[in-house]
């Protein structure tokens, strides 16, 4: 969904996703649904 979204991933986010816990998942699932970037997912601030 996000390489459909915003593009290729870099592999450090692709790392990060893969090691994060489900309940982080779960944030950044729902932040995909209105964030206009990457940015605005992994790093809302």
């Amino acid at each position: 969904m996000l390489q459909l979204t915003f593009g290729p991933l870099d592999q450090d986010l692709i790392a990060r996703i893969q090691a994060a816990e489900s309940a982080q998942l779960e944030v950044w699932l729902d932040r995909v649904l209105t964030a206009t970037g990457q940015r605005e997912v992994f790093d809302p601030h």
